[in-house]
C-alpha cells in the first residue's frame, strides 16, 4: 500500500533568461564608456556624469506608502537591473535589528518584496536626470538573494527582470566579472545620491554622481569588497549602484553592488568605509535567474522564481527512481544550494538539478537529475511543477 507524503512545493513560473546566443553577443558588446564620443566634463567628493557617460546605469524609484524612495542600479542585460536588496524589499528595520543579538545561523527576518507596479526605473544616461529625458520602465520580477544579512550587510544584492527590453540607442549594458576578477586598487562608483557639498537646498539637485574610490579590503566569508578615501563616499540614493573597472578588455565591469557606509555622508574622515556586495560571489546566482553567465555555463536551461506555496500529496513509491537522487552534505549540496529558486549547480557548473522536497521522517530531498525530463516526460503526480 502506498503511503501518503505531503510535499510542499513552491509554484514555479519561467523566467525570460537570456539564451545562449544572446548572453555571448551581451559579452562581445558590455561595458561600454559612452554611446558616444568620449565627453570631458560632484556623491561626496565625485562629479556629475556626462550625457551618455556610463549608459548602464540605472535609477530607481519605489513608492512605500505615500513617499518615494530612491535608489541606482546597473544594467546587466537588455532586460535586466542589478541593485541591492534592501532597494527592492519592505521590512521594519528596528523589528530586524534584533536579530542581530543573535548568532548568525539563528537570525530571522521578517521582510516582503515591494509590489512591482511600484517602481518606476530609468536606464541610460542621455540627461543627468534620467527621469525627465529617458523613458519609464516597469518591473515585472524580482529576485533578493536569500542570504541577505541586514546585520552585517552581506550579499545584499538582487535583480529586477524588466517588463520590456531597453533599447539599444538608450543604453548599454554594463560586463560581469568572472569568478578569478582581480580587483583593482582604484575604483569607481555611481549613483543618484545627494551631494552633500550643498549645503542648503536640493542636495539632489546635481543629479548623477560618479566618485572614484580605492580598495580597501575583500571578505570572502561576507561576500563583501570595502573601500575606503578620505574625500569620497556613497551618500544617500546611491544604494544598488554599481562598483566598477576595466576588465583585460577594456571594458567596464561592475564588481560591486553598493550596500552601506561607515560614517555619515559629507564628513571628511580617512575612514570614509563604503561596503559593496562582492559581484564575483554571486555569479552562479546572476545566472541561474538571468542567463547572464560565464560563457563556460550553460545558459539555455529555463529559469524559475518563487510565488505563492501550494501543498501537492504524493506517494513514496510514485517516483521514477532512476530520475533522481539523495540529497546529500557532500562537495554537490551546500555551496551550491539554493532554496529560493530551488535550483543548483553541480560545482562543474554544467549541470542543474531540482529540489523537490525535504522530509522529516527520514526521506531526504530528493533531485532531478536532468532538467529536461520537465519538458519531454510526464510522470504520475510529477506533472504539474510548471
Amino acid at each position: 500500500m502506498n503511503v501518503g507524503v505531503l510535499l510542499i512545493i513552491a509554484h514555479l513560473v519561467l523566467c525570460d533568461r537570456l539564451m545562449m546566443r544572446e548572453n555571448e553577443e551581451l559579452k562581445r558588446n558590455c561595458g561600454a564608456y559612452t554611446l558616444n564620443q568620449r565627453n570631458s566634463y560632484k556623491s561626496f567628493g565625485g562629479r556629475n556624469v556626462a550625457p551618455n557617460e556610463f549608459p548602464w546605469l540605472a535609477k530607481i524609484f519605489t513608492r512605500r506608502g505615500d513617499n518615494y524612495v530612491l535608489c541606482a542600479g546597473v544594467q546587466i542585460s537588455s532586460r535586466h537591473i542589478m541593485t541591492a536588496a534592501h532597494c527592492v524589499m519592505t521590512y521594519d528595520e528596528e523589528l530586524n535589528s534584533m536579530q542581530c543579538l543573535y548568532r548568525k545561523e539563528r537570525r530571522r527576518f521578517q521582510r516582503n518584496f515591494l509590489p512591482v507596479q511600484n517602481f518606476s526605473i530609468y536606464v541610460g544616461t542621455r540627461c543627468n536626470f534620467p527621469e525627465s529625458c529617458m523613458p519609464r520602465h516597469e518591473a515585472v520580477k524580482l529576485w533578493a538573494h536569500e542570504q541577505w544579512d541586514e546585520c552585517d550587510l552581506s550579499h545584499d544584492i538582487a535583480l529586477i527582470e524588466l517588463k520590456n527590453n531597453v533599447p539599444i540607442l538608450e543604453s548599454s549594458p554594463v560586463c560581469l566579472p568572472e569568478e578569478n576578477t582581480k580587483i583593482a586598487q582604484l575604483l569607481h562608483s555611481a549613483g543618484s545620491g545627494m551631494d552633500s557639498t550643498i549645503t542648503s537646498g536640493n542636495k539632489y539637485a546635481r543629479g548623477m554622481q560618479v566618485v572614484n574610490l580605492r580598495r580597501k579590503s575583500e571578505n570572502k566569508t561576507l561576500a563583501m569588497i570595502t573601500t575606503r578615501g578620505q574625500s569620497s563616499a556613497m551618500c544617500g540614493g546611491d544604494s544598488g549602484g554599481p562598483l566598477f573597472q576595466f576588465n583585460t578588455r577594456g571594458q567596464y565591469t561592475a564588481v560591486g553592488v553598493v550596500s552601506g557606509a561607515l560614517v555619515e555622508c559629507g564628513e571628511e574622515n580617512f575612514n570614509n568605509e563604503n561596503f559593496f556586495a562582492d559581484v564575483r560571489q554571486h555569479l552562479a546566482w546572476i545566472c541561474s535567474r538571468t542567463g547572464v553567465c560565464p560563457i563556460s555555463v550553460r545558459t539555455n536551461a529555463p529559469s524559475i522564481v518563487n510565488t505563492a506555496p501550494v501543498v501537492q500529496s504524493y506517494s513514496q513509491n510514485a517516483r521514477p527512481s532512476n530520475t533522481f537522487f539523495t540529497w546529500n552534505q557532500g562537495s554537490n549540496s551546500a555551496n551550491n544550494f539554493n532554496q529560493q529558486s530551488n535550483w543548483f549547480y553541480l560545482n562543474d557548473q554544467t549541470k542543474r538539478v531540482m529540489y523537490l522536497n525535504q522530509q522529516s521522517n527520514g526521506i531526504y530531498s530528493n533531485m532531478w537529475s536532468n532538467p529536461n525530463y520537465f519538458n519531454q516526460r510526464s510522470y504520475p503526480g510529477y506533472n504539474h511543477l510548471y
